[in-house]
């Protein structure tokens, strides 16, 4: 297991080694205000995609507004 670690917030990735591409896009989400004390989980098989890591889990919390 990864633990990529960002200003706001850290995601378990779920596997041994990631792309560049996609480490990047976990970070970016990270480093998000809206995603502070979410929990983050990435999954075994996941890869970069358009708008965000394909195999991302997030559990926001109940006040965490959909779209800031």
């Amino acid at each position: 297991m990864i633990e990529i670690q960002g200003k706001y917030n850290k995601a378990d990735v779920f596997a041994s080694e990631v792309e560049p591409e996609t480490y990047k896009q976990i970070l970016n989400m990270c480093n998000l205000e809206q995603l502070k004390d979410s929990v983050i989980k990435i999954m075994p098989d996941c890869h970069a995609g358009k708008g965000c890591t394909i195999g991302t889990t997030i559990m926001m919390p109940n006040d965490t507004p959909i779209n800031p």
